[in-house]
């Protein structure tokens, strides 16, 4: 590969519709612009996981039919498909028959297709307790797992920690490739000019690419430094699914590429009639455009995630809250703290985001989730999350909260047959000694017999003419 040339990962209907339409993502779009994002030359590209229950209840489409577009749609660009480890669901863990029976069934949908998936790395100590058993995992299926290395601002990650972490994970993992994740949007040029050389002289040779979010403002300076700095692979989006909480714009980072005397590896006459399309469909079903954003000082206290926040305004609108969008961001700093200072990012920001809108509504910590007991308990992390420096008044209220004697048993119970439990033991619980493949999966996606009855009377998908 050309130290001069510059590649692209496509995170359009992943992490950019995320991030600005709250995943609002149909088969109609796919059909539109998957062919010319086949055409385009990226090196992966990425979709959400297999959510069969997610795409019926929401999207109102039959399950898997968007996973056979795809499937057909996509011959020679590499799928990628993001992951919660060993989280499974945000509400649950996986044990490791459970895991690798989901993703043998993802590879048999897309017959083989899917060549990635992203592994979260430093935010719950997954390098420890959980990368040892998903890389032979994921491997045994034929997926390649990605470490994302994820960036925060706290005093303990310097860049001598970055690259201990990298260097740990390249020593005894040897992945094909390091994603320096800047989910939060925080990174800034002059933290890239130290950070990134850090990561490079610890990864071994293995390339690093770039994932970073307009939070702040800075994420297309940000690429540029990164350029300058060595890196050589970004992750983009296709406007209006870029800038603002989502990720670079694809044709400036092949502007400023090209300023820079580099080569983007890249088609882009596709993508600007992709991009074209993506406007008329943003139009017709007024979604929102993402554009530069400017720069606010309040993205380094409340550390939003970009695929969080426009979740979370569109779950404001349906509580009637939306007008309150500021006081949540106000009390979700707060909330950080009280916890040790965990990362931004999933499940942290997902739990905090809920736990900050709750204390909102009801009086600050009247009533808490699940998640918050179980981070106190240590379930998503001690090292990693900061837990030793939690609030011990909090902490005190969550562990004696009556749920956290069930979920302590709950855990127990995971841990113990987390690497014993068969998917014979699966089909058992399920009673469903006999089942398929498919019918096995249906149900532990949640999908029910009403479920199945309501496939029947959907009408056909919408679609987009051009």
């Amino acid at each position: 590969m050309s130290d001069n040339k510059i590649y692209f990962h496509d995170t359009t209907f992943r992490d950019g519709a995320q991030s600005l339409w709250a995943m609002y993502v149909n088969y109609g779009m796919w059909e539109a612009i998957g062919p010319l994002l086949e055409q385009a030359d990226f090196t992966s590209v990425e979709m959400l996981s297999v959510y069969p229950k997610f795409m019926l209840d929401w999207q109102k489409e039959a399950p898997l039919k968007r996973e056979e577009l795809i499937e057909k749609t996509f011959q020679k660009t590499p799928l990628m498909i993001p992951t919660l480890g060993m989280m499974g669901t945000l509400s649950d863990y996986w044990t490791c028959a459970m895991l690798k029976f989901y993703y043998q069934f993802v590879q048999k949908v897309y017959k083989g297709k899917v060549k990635k998936a992203l592994l979260i790395c430093c935010t719950r100590d997954e390098i420890e307790r959980e990368l040892p058993i998903l890389f032979p995992l994921f491997r045994s299926v034929g997926i390649e797992p990605i470490p994302y290395i994820t960036y925060g601002i706290r005093e303990w990650l310097t860049d001598e920690y970055y690259g201990s972490v990298t260097k740990k994970i390249a020593d005894k993992h040897k992945p094909v490739l390091f994603v320096l994740k800047d989910v939060d949007g925080l990174l800034t040029p002059e933290r890239a000019r130290t950070l990134i050389p850090a990561m490079i002289k610890n990864a071994n040779g293995i390339p690093i690419e770039l994932h970073t979010h307009g939070m702040s403002g800075f994420n297309e300076a940000v690429a540029v430094e990164a350029m300058k700095q060595g890196i050589r692979r970004f992750h983009t989006c296709i406007p209006p699914l870029a800038s603002g909480s989502s990720h670079l714009n694809i044709f400036n980072v092949c502007h400023n590429a090209r300023v820079l005397g580099l080569e983007p590896c890249i088609n882009e006459e596709p993508l600007r009639e992709a991009s074209e399309r993506l406007f008329k469909i943003a139009k017709e079903e007024d979604l929102p455009i993402g554009a530069p954003k400017l720069y606010d000082e309040r993205v380094y206290k409340h550390e939003v995630p970009g695929g969080v926040i426009s979740t979370l305004e569109n779950q404001l609108k349906v509580l009637g809250m939306v007008d309150q969008m500021d006081e949540v961001l106000a009390e979700i700093p707060s909330i950080i703290k009280e916890l040790g200072r965990p990362l931004m990012i999933t499940p942290h920001s997902q739990f905090i985001v809920t736990q900050a809108t709750m204390n909102v509504a009801m009086g600050r910590w009247e009533q808490c989730i699940d998640g918050m007991i179980e981070y106190a308990m240590g379930i998503y992390g001690v090292e990693d999350t900061g837990l030793a420096n939690m609030d011990q008044n909090l902490k005190d209220k969550l562990l004696s909260d009556p749920r956290a004697k069930a979920l302590e048993k709950k855990w127990t119970n995971y841990l113990e047959r987390r690497e014993t439990e068969t998917i014979e033991d699966i089909k058992v619980q399920c009673g469903m000694e006999n089942a398929s493949d498919e019918d096995l999966f249906m149900k532990i996606q949640g999908i029910t017999e009403d479920d199945l009855k309501l496939v029947s009377t959907l009408p056909p998908p919408k679609t987009y003419s051009f």
